[in-house]
Parts: structure tokens; C-alpha cells; sequence
């Protein structure tokens, strides 16, 4: 029987490790710091209508295009990797988005406000169309360049550093120019350690690294696709009804309104331990538990007539940590489930019909006129999604996860021998 072994974190590997971390944590801050942007960019605008309108439309501009980012890099995201550029591109990608902030903030001051909404639509689209990119770019790097066993650890603690960045920065107060000025330089750091790495690292050498998870050819990995567009429906729904026009007026303080909002996120690391540790059904299936107590809060919430301020903070503090469960899983096992020849292809798919569903839920409530049909209808369809992620494959090699049981039996048994003996 083939064991897959991992080998020991030391500082001989941090360079193998950083990319993969700081472009998790660059992505993980630029999306967190999404939902700060207008306030950032409308501090003289007294209107808060106007504010709340915006933060939707250039929310549901972004979500479209990433939509349309992701479609675009299944075109070419496959030949890039095959060829051993997909490093090299992401670097690419990575310092085109931060450029294109620093641009946004050293033009904004000089432009009138009738034209500054029009700037936010035009930034935020081609920051959603880098993003699509982005995502898809980084979970290929997660599945060529990195070993089965790490994937999920590696992911899930960029995620979580993203989340300390922006807390600590909110914490700060900065101005827009000084948020904009650390995206720009985690942006240059994790491209610099791409492009370190893929001039270090052979092809040969990265081979080594690399377990292969269970890719599938057949109906299911069609049905893989469910779980992703009522995940995200649901997290659509919370932005719609809860983070977008109500957050700051639930919780007047900023920085509270941070934590509550963002603190819950850090359990993306010990999701991603989990995932390396236990397998990835346990975290899939655990966010799809909270996100349905998430689902319960928000039908409570709709049927009140009067919304009581408690259940609405937990509904956006269950939210968050089912986020910290899903978004890691979704990064590593869409990856891993992906076709050989057609990865990138599936993975544009995937993390379109993520954005697809986030629109979904902020314009369903509008269509239908009603918060609660369509999260009733997005709450029985999660039960669907349970049964989905149970039938499908554990990506996680068996004999891994059997040798990790065995490693843990003879510890115990060790233990055991050593009290006995010692008696």
C-alpha cells in the first residue's frame, strides 16, 4: 500500500509555502475590504441612500464580473499551466489588481462627485473581471504546484491572515490611501514569491510534491455544482439583507462592526487543518449545518414583524463562520475534482456559478418582492446539497487518511504501554 508522507514544516520550506499563503491572504483582504469601500470613497457624501444604492450596484457589478473573468480564463487558464506559465501569469494578475488600486485612489481626489460613481463602476469591473482570474489561476496553483495533505492547511491560513490584516487595519482607522497601500504591497510580495518560486522550483521537483485527488468524468461532478449556487445563494441573501443597508446601523461602531462581521472568519484555519486532517466531506457538510441554523435565523428574522437587533448580529455571525467553513473547501476541492485535461475549464465554471449565485441572492428579494420565499426556497434545497457532498468522493487519498489512523492508534497504544509499565 502506497502512504502518502508529508514532511515537517521548517523555514527550509517557507518559500515553497508563501505563494500559496500570501496570495490566499491577498485575495482574502481585497474581498473583506470590498464591503469598506464606499464608505472609504464617499467620507463627503451626506446622503445615505445614495450610499446604500451604490454599495449594491457596484456589488452586483463585481459579482458580474467575476462571472465573466471566470468565464474568460477557461479559454486560455489550462494552456498557461500546461506550459508551465500559470505561475508567471498569476504573478501577472496579482500585481495588475494592485496597480489598478493605486490608480483608483491617486485619481479619485481630482475627479467631481457626478463623475466618481461612474469611476467606481468602471474600477470595480475590471477588478472583478482580474479577480475571475485570479481565482481560478490560484486554485490551479493549489493543485499543481502543492501536495494533497497541504492544500487545505495552506489555503485555510491565508484566508485567515487576509482576515488579521483587515481587522488590524480597521483597528488602525486608515484612510483609503493606506488600505490601498498594504493590498499593493501583499500583492508585490506574493508575486515576487511566485515568480521566486517557479524559478527555484523544476517541474520535476514540484512533481514529487504533488498527490493527485479524485478527479471525475461522469454526471457528479455536475452535481457538485448545487452545493456551490445555494451556498453562495444563501451568503447573496445575508449581503442583500443584512451586510449591506443594515450592518453599520445594527452595530454604530466600525470596529465592532469589523469583528462581528470579519472575526468569524479566522475559523478558515482550522478548517483548512481539518480538511488535511479528517477529510474534506467533514468541513463541507459542517458549513452546509450552519449555514442551515444561518438559514433558521433568517426565516425567524422575515416572519417577526419587528426584527429583534440579537438575531439579525447572529444571523451575520453564523454566516461568517459557515463562510469560513465553504470558501476554503470550495478552493481546494473544486481543484481536486476537476478534470486532468479540462481543469481550468471546470474551475471558471465553478467559481462563476459561485458569483452567479451571490447575484442571485441580492436580486432575488427585489424580483420576488419578498425576503422570505426565496431563502425558504434556498434553505430546502441546502438539505439537497447535504445528501450531494455525502455521495460524492472524499478527495482526500484513503490510505492517508488510513495511515493517519494507524499513526494515531500507535500513539495511543504507546501511551498506554508507557502508563502500564510505568505503574
Amino acid at each position: 500500500m502506497d502512504i502518502v508522507k508529508i514532511k515537517d514544516v521548517r523555514l527550509s520550506n517557507l518559500l515553497t509555502y508563501a505563494p500559496l499563503v500570501l496570495t490566499a491572504t491577498y485575495v482574502s483582504y481585497v474581498a473583506l475590504t470590498t464591503y469598506l469601500k464606499d464608505m472609504l470613497t464617499y467620507p463627503c457624501l451626506s446622503a445615505y441612500l445614495l450610499l446604500i444604492y451604490s454599495s449594491e450596484i457596484l456589488t452586483l457589478l463585481l459579482a458580474i464580473a467575476v462571472i465573466l473573468g471566470a468565464s474568460l480564463s477557461g479559454l486560455y487558464i489550462d494552456y498557461m499551466w500546461k506550459s508551465d506559465r500559470g505561475a508567471k501569469f498569476l504573478a501577472i494578475l496579482l500585481l495588475l489588481s494592485s496597480i489598478l488600486f493605486v490608480m483608483y485612489v491617486a485619481i479619485t481626489p481630482y475627479l467631481s462627485q457626478s463623475v466618481v460613481l461612474l469611476a467606481n463602476l468602471v474600477f470595480w469591473f475590471v477588478v472583478g473581471i482580474l479577480l475571475g482570474n485570479i481565482l481560478t489561476s490560484t486554485s490551479l496553483f493549489v493543485r499543481y504546484r502543492y501536495s494533497i495533505v497541504k492544500r487545505g492547511t495552506l489555503v485555510g491560513t491565508g484566508i485567515g491572515l487576509g482576515t488579521i490584516t483587515h481587522l488590524i487595519l480597521a483597528a488602525l482607522g486608515l484612510d483609503l490611501t493606506s488600505i490601498t497601500l498594504a493590498a499593493f504591497a501583499l500583492s508585490v510580495l506574493s508575486a515576487a514569491a511566485l515568480l521566486m518560486y517557479s524559478k527555484v522550483a523544476s517541474e520535476k521537483t514540484a512533481a514529487k510534491a504533488v498527490n493527485e485527488g479524485v478527479s471525475l468524468y461522469d454526471a457528479r461532478i455536475l452535481m457538485f455544482l448545487v452545493p456551490l449556487y445555494v451556498f453562495f445563494l444563501i451568503h447573496g441573501l445575508i449581503i442583500r439583507s443584512h451586510i449591506l443597508p443594515y450592518a453599520r446601523i445594527l452595530i454604530p461602531n466600525t470596529l465592532v462592526n469589523e469583528v462581528v462581521l470579519n472575526l468569524p472568519l479566522l475559523l478558515s484555519i482550522l478548517a483548512g487543518i481539518v480538511m488535511d486532517s479528517l477529510g474534506r466531506k467533514v468541513v463541507g457538510i459542517a458549513g452546509l449545518i450552519v449555514l442551515g441554523i444561518t438559514s433558521v435565523f433568517m426565516l425567524t428574522i422575515y416572519a417577526l414583524i419587528i426584527s429583534p437587533i440579537e438575531l439579525s448580529i447572529l444571523s451575520l455571525i453564523f454566516g461568517r463562520l459557515s463562510a469560513a467553513l465553504i470558501i476554503p473547501y470550495v478552493v481546494v476541492v473544486s481543484s481536486e475534482l476537476a478534470p486532468k485535461k479540462f481543469a481550468g475549464k471546470f474551475l471558471s465554471i465553478c467559481y462563476g456559478t459561485i458569483s452567479a449565485g451571490i447575484l442571485t441572492g441580492m436580486v432575488a428579494p427585489d424580483l420576488l418582492k419578498s425576503f422570505y420565499l426565496p431563502t425558504a426556497i434556498a434553505t430546502m434545497i441546502l438539505f439537497t446539497s447535504v445528501y450531494i457532498l455525502h455521495v460524492l468522493p472524499e478527495t482526500l487519498p484513503p490510505e492517508y487518511l488510513r495511515y493517519r489512523e494507524i499513526v494515531s492508534y500507535l500513539k495511543k497504544a504507546m501511551k498506554l504501554t508507557g502508563k502500564s509499565r510505568a505503574s
